[in-house]
């Protein structure tokens, strides 16, 4: 754990990404990255990742935020706001969402540059080179991201279209 001889380099809220690289199932807390380690500690208090710095190797950004490995385990954090809720509900419920928009924007601006900042203290703070036969994929590009999303949406609603028509007959 940190203590006065393992001054904090840098560190920000994250939320730690799980197998499935959506922030839909992430968990929300601090990421720490001190002299000798790198640390997740979940908002309610538990230590999720803790790993000494020269395991670290091979950092990248990702579109939700930054990937490093240490080395065979993949950590992925998304920063900035990702995920926004609105209590407002009917026809009212669009127009709040638009209203939000340019504030949305410029917090996912942010968060990639917060992205940026942490791939580049991880880049000087890593020295490790990936163990040998260990294939680092990097993280998925944005268009991949997209085509995602679409792809799932589409799916989705193709499912729900099947449902509604063997449920009506």
């Amino acid at each position: 754990m940190t203590d006065q001889r393992d001054p904090v380099v840098f560190e920000s809220d994250a939320q730690l990404v799980r197998a499935v690289p959506i922030t839909l199932w992430s968990r929300p807390g601090r990421l720490r990255l001190t002299e000798q380690r790198l640390t997740f500690t979940a908002r309610k208090g538990a230590v999720l990742v803790d790993v000494e710095v020269p395991t670290l190797h091979s950092p990248a950004t990702s579109v939700p935020g930054v990937t490093v490995w240490s080395g065979e385990q993949r950590f992925r954090f998304a920063l900035g706001a990702t995920q926004s809720y609105t209590n407002v509900r009917g026809p009212v419920s669009g127009a709040v969402a638009v209203s939000r928009l340019p504030a949305q924007i410029e917090t996912y601006r942010e968060g990639r540059q917060l992205a940026k900042r942490w791939a580049h203290v991880l880049a000087a703070a890593v020295t490790a080179r990936p163990p040998a036969g260990l294939r680092v994929r990097p993280p998925w590009p944005q268009w991949r991201w997209i085509l995602t999303v679409v792809t799932g949406t589409f799916a989705a609603m193709g499912v729900l279209l099947t449902l509604a028509v063997l449920i009506n007959g």
